[in-house]
């Protein structure tokens, strides 16, 4: 296993409640060292994380208690790069910095023990510093970047070690806080032919409170305290490894994101990424957003509602092959928009986010659209009028109309 080196100082002075008290390393000055993992990806190259891509650099705070109850500060905002930055699956890590050093614990039922947080990509405080909660929990509020490419993976890792572990190592294992989405189409009308180029989210909730909490016992961790990766775990009968993890909280604001596909996506019967790259989970086009609860568009036009709809932009042709063949120069456009040159270009159509839709923290949502072969395609935003209608037949058809009667006689 690799080894993930903090650094720091061998004395340091605390304030603990009213109590101060120094508080001094074991006898060997054994650094605290880390073992860095992180859960099954829920990420992207550029600034996701999952065991085969681990972060460049992550921060970390730690509290310390010697009676089980009251807590003072050890350290806070530590930083640890990548010992080889090089490497994406790196696991171990050296302090930016003097190296810390492990203080005096006991056995697991003595009640000296520390409390690690370890978070990348946001900034969080402590929730209290005074009084029975102090330093057993942290808070960071966190707005998500307007531009898809800008947003981030905000992972956190909490961990209690009641005892030094072997070589002074501990491993951590890092939970994702907001969630994934991605987006896929699929057209299984072979009379249409179907472009798309770009997909929003509108009206979604931006900023909010993310509070991890210290792991107690029963809170879906190991048995060495370090909190379970879920993904490993989903379907555990009625243990949710998921259990103990950090609470979003105060979720508010309104935004729309924005993904401009890879290029034009020709859409075929089998369903094509638009976000994540085909044979990859995780792109610059992956969205990382808010966990929270969605109140889908229902009435009027998508454009002057509050509630939270997708927008695709699509181009869709008329085929007039029986083959099958589309004919872009021939071929009416049932649906599109034109440039300055008078050219057919993409344009957006709205469809409500399912009904009962909520985001949790570390999950992926992958949406695909489906053109069927009875669908009017969804909505213009700006009208609500079906962007596609069926053609439909009602017909009838002519009585027969009786003429002369003629009798034909059997002689000649």
């Amino acid at each position: 296993m690799k080894k993930v080196v903090i650094g720091a100082m061998a004395v340091l002075a605390l304030t603990a409640c009213s109590n101060e008290e120094v508080i001094q390393t074991n006898e060997q000055n054994q650094e605290i060292s880390f073992t860095a993992v992180t859960g099954k990806s829920l990420s992207r190259a550029k600034d996701g994380y999952c065991n085969n891509v681990t972060p460049a650099t992550f921060k970390v705070a730690a509290a310390y208690t010697t009676n089980g109850s009251a807590y003072a500060q050890y350290f806070i905002n530590d930083g640890y790069k990548k010992s080889n930055a090089s490497d994406d699956a790196c696991k171990t890590y050296l302090a930016d910095g003097p190296v810390r050093y492990w203080p005096e614990l006991g056995d697991a039922t003595d009640t000296k023990n520390l409390k690690f947080f370890a978070y990348c990509n946001a900034a969080p405080e402590w929730t209290e510093t005074t009084g029975e909660n102090a330093y057993t929990a942290m808070k960071a509020d966190f707005i998500v970047a307007d531009q898809v490419a800008d947003q981030v993976d905000f992972i956190y890792a909490v961990e209690e070690a009641k005892k030094k572990p072997d070589a002074g190592q501990l491993k951590i294992n890092f939970r994702h806080a907001l969630s994934q989405i991605e987006f896929r189409a699929k057209n299984a009308n072979n009379k249409i032919h179907v472009i798309v180029d770009g997909v929003k989210v509108v009206n979604v909730k931006n900023t909010g409170t993310f509070t991890m909490k210290a792991v107690t016992s029963g809170d879906g961790r190991l048995e060495s305290g370090n909190y379970e990766d879920h993904t490993t775990g989903e379907n555990l009968g009625n243990t949710d490894p998921r259990r103990g993890r950090g609470e979003w909280s105060a979720q508010s604001g309104t935004a729309t994101y924005e993904v401009a596909t890879d290029g034009d996506v020709v859409l075929t019967s089998d369903a094509k990424n638009l976000t994540a790259e085909t044979g990859k989970e995780y792109t610059s086009r992956s969205m990382y957003l808010l966990p929270q609860t969605l109140t889908p568009w229902s009435t009027g036009t998508a454009s002057a509602s509050t509630d939270s709809y997708f927008l695709l932009k699509a181009l869709i042709y008329n085929i007039a092959d029986e083959g099958g063949t589309v004919n872009t120069g021939t071929d009416v456009v049932l649906w599109g928009g034109k440039d300055t040159s008078d050219n057919w270009i993409t344009k957006y159509i709205a469809i409500p986010v399912p009904a009962s839709t909520t985001w949790e923290d570390g999950k992926r949502y992958v949406y695909t659209f489906v053109f069927t072969t009875d669908g009017n395609g969804g909505s213009d935003p700006d009208t609500g009028k079906e962007v596609l209608t069926p053609i439909k037949l009602e017909i009838t058809v002519d009585d027969f109309v009786d003429v002369a009667n003629k009798d034909v006689y059997l002689n000649k």
